[in-house]
């Protein structure tokens, strides 16, 4: 039989079906293997087993740790955080910190990439809170509140990458907010000259801190500011506009594409390429039947996680830097069994969670969705020979 070639982006399903179950020549991670033993299809993402102590309600936010070692939730029903230690296989609950309490469901959670703190949405007075944590990750103490606290309910927030702005996205005008932060105290700048139309959900600095991205409630849904250090000024819109509800947004590692998912009708996500300070095009993202309200990429910018429902719950994208690659849209191994709110994978790669609706409120799973092997293609055996 002659050797065929199969890219790393070739799905299992996609190979001729004289080839399944006994394979002569067959792609590897990008290689070609040669023999008749049985391969198989990567379970996109095989769940790691719950957590003993569950959180106390719907989950809303994640949020992984800068080490990868801890996972935060923000839930429903007091406390409205649960903190976790991750070793790569079992959970350790954390005794959430007497000295941070929230009045309401935590919403939207960041870590400070540079400093030791973490910043939270959540409802109820002061709507937002920051937290100093210690060097384990294992409790945190709060920050004074700042002079000028958001004026409701905080959905999102978001450290520009020096650690030294937060970005936060509220309920009621001026719906977005930034704080300068000097380690201590925040201090809130003037409001950009051109507001969101209505409520703000999803605030994203761009890698490079140039740009902030804000997902709102009114059209055109999405604003892109540039900033100076001290002041937004609000960029064009895009052509092709999000069809609802900015739920959430993200940025991809490189800056040059922004993912914005939404509520109000299909094709209920989109990705924008945004180079030179503009938007330049819009191209279709991964197809999602229903409702999307969280986003995250990768790490290495391959695979964009979102969160939807009520059916599917959970969605993971392959991107190979101009295009989604449909025939290797994936669905996790035990899927959450409920609507998902928010994505959120582990700073090294390896771990995907979510937070969802029902019990057991958070699900976390391996990555292997192709960080070596693209195309998701294992070995149920070793190989044989490999060329």
């Amino acid at each position: 039989m002659p050797r065929q070639r199969y890219d790393q982006f070739t799905a299992f399903n996609n190979l001729p079906k004289m080839n399944r179950g006994s394979v002569e020549n067959f792609a590897f991670g990008g290689r070609i293997v040669k023999g008749s033993r049985p391969y198989g299809f990567v379970p996109a993402g095989t769940k790691v087993g719950d957590p003993a102590i569950l959180p106390s309600g719907a989950g809303y936010a994640v949020e992984w740790a800068p080490s990868s070692k801890q996972v935060l939730v923000g839930h429903v029903n007091s406390p409205y955080l649960a903190m976790y230690g991750f070793d790569g296989s079992l959970f350790t609950k954390h005794t959430n910190p007497i000295n941070v309490a929230f009045p309401g469901a935590v919403l939207g959670i960041a870590y400070n990439p540079v400093t030791d703190h973490c910043a939270f949405a959540h409802q109820g007075s002061p709507y937002l809170t920051v937290a100093t944590v210690n060097a384990g990750g294992t409790t945190m103490t709060k920050l004074a509140n700042p002079a000028t606290l958001p004026p409701a309910e905080c959905w999102s927030v978001s450290w520009s990458p020096n650690g030294k702005f937060l970005a936060v996205a509220h309920l009621v005008s001026p719906y977005v907010s930034v704080y300068s932060f000097d380690g201590t105290t925040l201090t809130k700048l003037a409001d950009p000259a051109n507001l969101p139309t209505g409520s703000g959900y999803s605030v994203d600095w761009s890698p490079d801190g140039r740009f902030l991205a804000v997902g709102f409630s009114g059209s055109p849904y999405i604003h892109v500011y540039r900033f100076d250090g001290a002041t937004l000024t609000k960029v064009a819109n895009p052509t092709v506009l999000p069809n609802g509800t900015v739920r959430a947004l993200a940025w991809s590692p490189d800056g040059r594409w922004l993912h914005a998912v939404n509520e109000g009708a299909t094709p209920w996500n989109d990705l924008y390429l945004f180079e030179g300070g503009i938007f330049q095009t819009r191209i279709a993202g991964p197809v999602v039947s229903a409702a999307c309200y969280g986003t995250s990429w990768s790490p290495c910018g391959r695979y964009m996680a979102i969160a939807s429902g009520p059916t599917p719950v959970f969605t993971v994208g392959q991107f190979d830097g101009y295009e989604i690659v449909p025939a290797l849209q994936k669905y996790p191994f035990n899927a959450p069994p409920a609507l998902c709110r928010a994505t959120g994978w582990s700073k090294d790669g390896k771990y995907l969670a979510a937070a969802h609706e029902s019990s057991p409120y958070l699900s976390l799973y391996n990555a292997d969705f192709g960080t070596s092997n693209p195309g998701g293609l294992i070995d149920l055996e070793a190989p044989s020979n490999v060329s």
